[in-house]
């Protein structure tokens, strides 16, 4: 019994998949070979890239980004080299798979759009290096730091620690705002409303205490104090700092927001506050616990007291 059901197993996968000639039949066994082939060519080059490659490239002087592609690339063209390798030494004839080949591009062509898409956009990534690994990035809607890109997607975490999967092909397509490209250093910019008693002078050297008190505020490019608009409420400033972690540009207000504030209180200048005057063009009665009142008039004047 087990003898037949093993030798049913053994014709099922030696079995051909495919009429025609002997020479262009393919097997389950074949179809499962290359699979497997692909497989450990992939697992074996990655581990390769991330033993080898990457602790040998950051020994180098080469800047991190180019480090990094390098060692990428490397682990595409490894792989296909172990597949080739490994097809050799299976015997397998790759040109009966021919019809797999037309069977994937059919797929390609209907149902694998996006993924031919972000592996297209993946090696453009790459080859380009618009972005890199530590990265401080913008992507649509996603804002954190790169921790990997891989040949279909990369991955982004946030600044509450979120892991988010983002298709290669939304670097491409999308505007992407790289903040760390070529530069670390980023200009913040903080808004200040203050009532119109405020000596500007003053104010000025009020928000560059605040600023020169912080330690992450760089002293080159200096601290700068804009004084914005004269609007109907109040003169608006504005704070510019420059910063060289761009991935810490909120804690980083929010603490130069208090030292602006303690900063603005210990020179007396004051923060206004929304106020509205309302002006009654003709006389209201108002009805309140059956009590009746008359509010005159702007241009009335006021009656009595009651």
């Amino acid at each position: 019994m087990e003898f037949a059901i093993f030798e049913s197993f053994s014709q099922l996968f030696a079995s051909p998949l495919t009429t025609g000639p002997v020479a262009t039949q393919v097997t389950l066994v074949q179809v499962l070979a290359v699979g497997g082939l692909i497989w450990l060519a992939l697992a074996l080059s990655s581990q390769f890239e991330r033993r080898c490659a990457v602790p040998l490239l950051g020994k180098t002087r080469l800047e991190p980004g180019l480090a990094f592609t390098i060692g990428r690339v490397t682990h595409y063209v490894l792989a296909l080299m172990l597949f080739i390798v490994g097809v050799q030494l299976a015997r397998l004839d790759l040109g009966s798979l021919g019809w797999m080949v037309s069977f994937l591009s059919i797929g390609i062509g209907f149902g694998l759009q996006n993924i031919t898409s972000n592996f297209v956009s993946g090696l453009i990534v790459v080859f380009e290096r618009p972005i890199k690994p530590g990265d401080f990035v913008t992507v649509g809607e996603f804002m954190g730091i790169v921790r990997e890109i891989r040949l279909r997607s990369t991955t982004i975490v946030t600044m509450d620690n979120v892991k988010i999967i983002v298709p290669n092909s939304d670097f491409i397509s999308k505007n992407v705002i790289n903040r760390s490209f070529r530069d670390e250093r980023v200009r913040l910019h903080l808004p200040v409303r203050l009532t119109y008693g405020a000596e500007p002078a003053v104010v000025r050297e009020a928000l560059l205490a605040a600023a020169a008190g912080h330690p992450r505020v760089l002293p080159d490019p200096a601290p700068d104090v804009w004084l914005v608009e004269f609007a109907n409420d109040a003169l608006y400033f504005e704070l510019l700092v420059w910063i060289e972690e761009p991935e810490d540009a909120a804690p980083i207000k929010s603490a130069l927001n208090y030292a602006i504030y303690r900063e603005c209180r210990a020179r007396g200048l004051e923060m206004p506050h929304a106020q509205h005057d309302v002006h009654v063009k003709g006389p209201v009665t108002l009805q309140l616990d059956g009590l009746e009142a008359r509010v005159p008039a702007a241009h009335e004047a006021p009656g009595p007291a009651a």
